[in-house]
């Protein structure tokens, strides 16, 4: 039995094929998880720390197996590092914080538009400003975004802004990460176990201010869901690692491009499934909003298709 599925495994069909299958099903079931979770226990930096730790736990293990595992070289690469785990831990967190103030189909919507922040940064501090055919690819994600919030049956403020902020700052992390890996000697994985490891420590004070706090109360009478949520965070937690692992995976089969495309198409299918699985009420507009601001990014990411030359192997630690 060996033989036919090391044939099979070898070639790249296949193998991108069983990789985008399990990204996406990791994909849907952390964003489900994670909403779950948040409604029996709305503590939004516990869920980020526990998943960063589980993240590097994980990370750690496998990379101790492969004796892949590497270390920092000297104080300068532990701050870059260090500054990635902040952008990472402050990205991770407002996203979790805004999934817990909004629907998660609404949500999944404004961080589709993720890529277009790196666009403005791109054109703001590097120089980089879009041609007009891109210009306008942005225009109907926007349009999009605006007619989701419209249409948002309950809108919530807070967390339209936290999610505009964690995109903004996931893509300041994948701006500075381009050149950390120009100039680090580590890998995309022992990248994302030091940015994990660094988050953990970033949210040590945060997270015992949440406890503190909440009211006595609060826990007594979260007693009785206690087990159900740990189920939640424990699957949450694996499944964030696992999409990310398999983010990685086919980043070394597909193109930069091409990731980006399939990414995107990702969020549609979190966002049905999200619909189903929470029974969320959508109109069709809001629908063909969704659809519009994900579009948006597609046509947009195709556009660039033919400047990017970029070889697996050549990218940066990226964003799932």
């Amino acid at each position: 039995m060996k033989k036919p599925l090391e044939g099979l495994w070898k070639r790249p069909g296949f193998r991108i094929s069983i990789l985008m299958v399990s990204w996406y099903i990791t994909s849907i079931a952390s964003g489900i998880y994670n909403k779950a979770f948040l409604n029996l226990y709305p503590l939004a930096v516990l869920l980020t720390t526990f998943q960063s730790f589980v993240d590097a736990l994980i990370c750690f293990l496998v990379l101790r197996y492969l004796s892949l595992l590497r270390f920092w070289k000297n104080v300068n690469e532990m701050k870059i590092l260090a500054t990635l785990g902040f952008m990472h831990c402050i990205g991770t967190l407002l996203t979790n914080w805004s999934t817990l103030e909004s629907s998660a189909s609404f949500i999944h919507t404004i961080k589709a538009s993720e890529p277009l922040f790196s666009i403005v940064l791109n054109a703001f501090l590097l120089g980089k400003w879009p041609t007009k055919l891109s210009a306008f690819y942005i225009f109907i994600t926007c349009l999009g975004i605006a007619i989701t919030c419209l249409t948002e049956v309950k809108l919530q403020f807070s967390g339209f802004f936290t999610a505009l902020l964690s995109n903004s700052m996931f893509a300041l992390r994948s701006i500075y990460s381009k050149k950390t890996i120009e100039e680090s000697s580590l890998d995309n994985q022992n990248i994302f176990l030091y940015i994990c490891f660094f988050t953990c420590q970033i949210l040590v004070i945060p997270q015992i201010i949440e406890l503190f706090a909440q009211p006595f109360s609060y826990f007594i009478g979260a007693l009785d869901v206690s087990s159900e949520a740990f189920v939640y965070l424990l699957l949450s937690s694996v499944s964030h690692y696992l999409y990310n692992m398999f983010s990685f995976l086919l980043l070394n089969e597909i193109s930069a491009v091409s990731h980006s495309v399939w990414n995107s198409f990702k969020r549609l299918v979190i966002i049905y499934f999200m619909v189903l699985y929470f029974k969320i009420n959508i109109s069709i507009i809001n629908a063909i909003a969704s659809f519009m601001a994900v579009l948006g990014v597609v046509l947009y990411s195709l556009s660039k298709e033919p400047s990017n030359n970029q070889k697996a192997g050549e990218k940066g630690y990226q964003s799932v």
